[in-house]
Formats: C-alpha cells, sequence, structure tokens
C-alpha cells in the first residue's frame, strides 16, 4: 500500500464519505418507496430540498 499524505487522505476519506452518504440516500429512497410508491415523488423532492 503506498504511502499517503495527510492531503491525499483527507481527500481519499471525504470521497468515501460523499460515496457512502449517497449510497445510504438511495437504499432509503428504495425502501421508502418500495413500502409507500404513492410518496414517491413526495419523497423525492424532500431529498431534493435538502441538498
Amino acid at each position: 500500500m503506498p504511502h499517503l499524505s495527510p492531503m491525499n487522505w483527507i481527500m481519499t476519506m471525504m470521497l468515501m464519505w460523499l460515496f457512502m452518504s449517497l449510497f445510504m440516500i438511495n437504499t432509503w429512497w428504495f425502501i421508502q418507496s418500495y413500502k409507500k410508491p404513492s410518496t414517491t415523488s413526495s419523497s423525492l423532492i424532500s431529498i431534493n430540498w435538502k441538498w
């Protein structure tokens, strides 16, 4: 494993965190839409407003 400078390590952690949060949001959105198909559009709107 190559040695990472602190800046590269921070960038790597931020990217990993970003991908994980996107994955969690997608999973949560899928579960919500699966449980309540009628509220899919409202869930999508609320996610867009959060961002």
